[in-house]
């Protein structure tokens, strides 16, 4: 509950547009937000499969990123609870911020259709890469048994060392959002 009201606080601050990818002026106007620092939304769906099968290197890369402050956004408040997303998270082993969307509100700003899907935005609030965490899964039901592109990583890593981001854009594969 305490991760969710500080993402709330959080995004209270924090507008978003849908096709420039950026934060809105209101964060612009918001001193606290450090330009050295990474944001990571991490569109996720509990039962969904392939959002289970990425929790592993989700961990991984959190551990290996602390800096990027990470938020889980449930976008199907219908089948999302407090309880089922909590389960999710022990399961799993993710200690990171949640929210449920029950509005839906970022899912349809940011035009999100797909779970998982991850937005990594710098603190300048310029979506440095939108799309898979890694090519585990090429499409549904093709599931890679070793993973060669590490996408959020590599944008991550680029971001933090000043060189240019190669891939800032890959397309979801995963379970569709069930829509308001």
């Amino acid at each position: 509950m305490k991760k969710a009201v500080l993402f709330i606080l959080f995004s209270c601050m924090v507008g978003v547009q849908t096709f420039a990818c950026y934060h809105s002026s209101a964060a612009t106007k918001n001193k606290d937000l450090s330009p050295d620092s990474l944001y990571m939304y991490v569109f996720v769906s509990e039962t969904c499969p392939i959002c289970q099968h990425m929790t592993l290197q989700l961990r991984d890369l959190l551990k290996k990123y602390p800096a990027a402050m990470c938020t889980l956004v449930f976008p199907n408040y219908t089948v999302s609870d407090s309880n089922s997303v909590e389960k999710f998270l022990n399961k799993y082993k993710l200690n990171c911020n949640f929210t449920i969307d029950y509005d839906q509100k970022l899912t349809r700003e940011w035009g999100v259709t797909i779970t998982p899907e991850v937005l990594i935005f710098s603190g300048d609030q310029e979506c440095i890469y939108r799309g898979k965490l890694n090519n585990q899964f090429a499409r549904l039901g093709e599931r890679r048994t070793v993973i060669t592109e590490h996408y959020a990583e590599d944008a991550i890593q680029s971001y933090l060392t000043g060189q240019p981001i190669k891939i800032n854009k890959t397309e979801p594969t995963g379970c569709f959002i069930i829509k308001s």
